[in-house]
């Protein structure tokens, strides 16, 4: 009997690892499609949350979706005051800290709350 529940203990562990890499793995692919899409869409204020969303997890390629992220505004938005001010306090201190990602996911949350019951209202009733 203990020995079965040794067993099953085993197997949900690896389960539970096997699932944590396929997350990392997945996770990175859907956050790269959602952010591709709706940048056209958005405002670049979209920008920041997701690079804070991208910034707190931990998944596979994050490196090359955060550089991908991060040279798009300078191509999208050159003149966008809000993203250099970003910019240079990001590279100030050194990255993002929790705090700011608290303080932005707050205000972004709400726009982007906004944002989708505007397009979630659009496009229920096209």
């Amino acid at each position: 009997m203990k020995k079965k529940k040794r067993t099953r203990m085993g197997l949900m562990r690896m389960l539970v690892r096997e699932n944590r890499y396929i997350f990392r793995e997945k996770g990175s692919k859907v956050l790269q499609a959602i952010y591709s899409g709706v940048t056209e869409a958005l405002p670049s204020s979209f920008f920041f949350l997701f690079l804070n969303i991208l910034e707190a997890t931990y998944l596979a390629h994050s490196g090359e979706i955060h550089d991908m992220i991060l040279s798009d505004p300078k191509r999208d938005f050159p003149n966008d005051p809000e993203y250099w001010n970003w910019l240079a306090r990001n590279e100030m201190s050194g990255g993002i800290s929790k705090e700011t990602v608290i303080e932005s996911a707050n205000l972004q949350m709400q726009n982007g709350i906004q944002v989708n019951l505007t397009f979630t209202y659009v496009y229920a009733y096209k």
